[in-house]
């Protein structure tokens, strides 16, 4: 698929006959149009979106810069990454039935589900944020969750202090309030 500017419903799209094919041959494009038929439509507008969610991207059904690049990934890529992801998944260990929250960091996915329960979809599904590759990275880890709080208190880390608050709250005296934010002094106290 050509890179180009984003593609939106009802856009003139030349390459749809291109799309729609490579979807149809992904699984992801169940029925065909007229080959001739060069736009945008809402029906590949969906399997674009199928595409997306199954690939743990935003799913818009926009044909954006990150969807035509995973269009674009080779066969053989995404066979060696099945290979990887099955030799992961070998040396996990036999999980009991129960409820399970699982992490799939390179998709940005959550899921809670009860194993052992096989019909229908997740209880719980989301996207999550995770740490980057190599200076903040989100830790890997098998173990029991004895407890969960939501809502936790956050500290915002100083690179982003320094690099994103401090020059917004120049900009705007009341950025802190509007944002729903507290200056806490280091001795623990709000300032």
């Amino acid at each position: 698929i050509a890179k180009g500017s984003k593609v939106q419903v009802n856009d003139a799209y030349p390459a749809a006959p291109s799309l729609r094919a490579l979807l149809a041959r992904l699984g992801d494009e169940p029925g065909a149009a007229p080959a001739a038929d060069t736009l945008y439509s809402a029906e590949l507008s969906a399997a674009v979106k199928r595409f997306q969610a199954r690939h743990g991207l935003l799913d818009d059904g926009v044909l954006g810069r990150d969807t035509v690049a995973a269009m674009n990934t080779p066969l053989g890529v995404r066979v060696r990454q099945l290979e990887l992801t099955l030799e992961r998944l070998r040396w996990l260990p036999d999980f009991s039935n129960g409820p399970i929250v699982a992490v799939n960091l390179p998709a940005f996915r959550l899921w809670a589900i009860n194993n052992g329960d096989t019909n229908g979809p997740p209880p719980l599904e989301m996207r999550v944020i995770v740490g980057t590759a190599v200076k903040t990275q989100t830790p890997l880890f098998i173990g029991s969750l004895r407890y969960l709080e939501f809502n936790p208190y956050w500290n915002v880390p100083k690179s982003i202090e320094k690099g994103e608050l401090v020059p917004k709250i120049a900009r705007d005296g009341n950025y802190l309030v509007k944002n729903d934010m507290e200056l806490v002094a280091l001795a623990g106290g709000a300032e």
